[in-house]
């Protein structure tokens, strides 16, 4: 087994449509991804699910023009022998869920996995090769 490195995970569910109820964000860990149990979030709950392995982000309301719905949490990564020399899912099948209020339905989307060459991270994007 590899050396653990441990990863944020930085959420963000603006709102600038219409108010929202039962809103959710799942994700499931990758390949040796440990949920750490370090989390903070401004708005809602996350919980760690291990029978499904999914981390899930819920807020009972969201306002429209609401900005502030912040989480975040860490995960840990102890790649195995065959994960040396790619890079390695961290949270895969991410959904969202939530109920709009002033429409009166359903919203259901994914959105892209996040993986370890943190694409979305512009000083270390594509850097998440794992090396023996």
């Amino acid at each position: 087994m590899g050396l653990p490195t441990t990863y944020w995970i930085f959420l963000e569910a603006d709102n600038i449509g219409n108010s929202l109820s039962n809103f959710n964000l799942s994700g499931e860990l990758g390949k040796n991804v440990s949920f750490t149990n370090k989390k903070s979030v401004v708005v809602g709950n996350i919980n760690y699910a291990p029978i499904s392995n999914k981390v899930n982000w819920s807020i009972r309301n969201i306002e429209n023009n609401s900005l502030d719905n912040v989480a975040k949490f860490a995960l840990t990564l102890t790649p195995s022998l065959d994960q040396v020399g790619s890079s390695s899912l961290l949270l895969k099948n991410i959904e969202i869920n939530a109920y709009d209020n002033y429409t009166k339905e359903n919203i259901s989307f994914n959105l892209d996995d996040i993986s370890t060459s943190l694409k979305f991270d512009s000083l270390a994007s594509e850097k998440g090769i794992i090396k023996k």
